[in-house]
């Protein structure tokens, strides 16, 4: 009895963390504008965004400056060069493309979170990067890459067997045990991939997370994963082009000092990327689960979006001076 009054009265003791907290929103709750270009509109804007995410641990500008400063650093640490799959004997990157879009449109139909979707390519191709792989193991990399990543990212995650069956049984469990074995080897374990969505959030309080624009940056960014050119910039700079483009298709390009004041980058960082994905968008699309998933509803159909804005726009401008920005 005397150990329990003692715990009870040490207890009292603690200032509840609510207290802890409000004390330092109450010390610093924005930061400060005043050497930032924002017209007073765009200042009150920006202060009514942070007070929005004021109970936001991700979001909230005292942790978030810390947050993001140490993912773009980490970023950097994770980039590939264009021609990362140089070392590879039997695959090309078509080969690749092709199982880049199978992956998504398993990671679709199992229901995983986005995140998932980009740390296996990452590994994916980091793997690629690093160690020649056959033609007829290629689709297990894809498959353990994915389980992986499930496992580091998803609350719960698919169970190997249903691996196994979506690889119509071609692949037995030991298979995918001894290649999971393998990949952690090979990346020596390292997995922390700051995700490129992480960005694209902080992106778009500019828009007060307006959904269309996310969604359709968001089809852009997995575009980006069938050109090599992207996967030597780093994520932040992509999602950051990617809602720049976004807002420009949309014409929801307003409070524009303040997208690029949460982007982290100047307008001019942002247009060659930009302009690069925009020429995407103005060709045929080779990759069809890409497109399927992204004509769905519930992603509000921004693929047939798409296609339809480009060909629009390519049949009222000079095809020889193609350019958005």
């Amino acid at each position: 009895m005397l150990g329990r009054t003692h715990e009870k009265e040490s207890i009292k003791k603690i200032m509840p963390l609510r207290n802890i907290t409000n004390r330092k929103k109450e010390a610093k709750k924005y930061k400060d504008t005043s050497n930032l270009n924002f017209s007073e509109t765009e200042d009150a804007i920006y202060r009514l965004r942070e007070l929005d995410d004021s109970r936001d641990v991700t979001m909230y500008y005292e942790y978030a400056e810390m947050v993001f400063i140490f993912f773009k650093k980490l970023e950097t640490e994770y980039l590939l060069k264009n021609n990362f799959m140089n070392i590879q004997k039997e695959i090309g990157w078509s080969e690749r493309c092709l199982l880049v879009d199978w992956i998504i449109e398993v990671h679709w139909k199992l229901g995983l979170v986005p995140e998932t979707l980009y740390h296996t390519v990452y590994i994916m191709d980091k793997l690629l990067s690093l160690r020649v792989v056959s033609t007829e193991k290629l689709q297990l990399l894809g498959i353990t890459c994915l389980l992986i990543s499930s496992k580091y990212e998803e609350v719960v995650c698919p169970s190997i067997e249903t691996f196994v069956i979506l690889s119509e049984k071609t692949i037995s469990e030991e298979e995918i045990r001894k290649a999971e074995r393998y990949v952690l080897s090979v990346l020596d374990f390292q997995l922390n991939y700051p995700s490129p969505l992480n960005f694209l959030r902080k992106c778009s309080k500019a828009n007060n997370y307006e959904y269309k624009t996310r969604m359709v940056a968001k089809y852009l960014m997995e575009l980006t994963f069938f050109y090599p050119q992207f996967r030597s910039i780093s994520g932040s700079l992509v999602s950051a082009s990617s809602m720049f483009l976004s807002r420009k298709i949309l014409e929801m390009n307003e409070n524009e000092n303040i997208f690029f004041f949460y982007s982290g980058y100047s307008k001019k960082d942002v247009q060659s990327c930009a302009n690069e994905i925009f020429s995407i968008i103005l060709q045929p699309i080779m990759y069809e689960n890409v497109q399927k998933k992204y004509s769905s509803s519930k992603m509000l159909k921004v693929s047939n979006f798409i296609k339809d804005f480009s060909k629009e726009y390519l049949k009222n401008s000079n095809i020889n001076s193609i350019k958005l920005l």
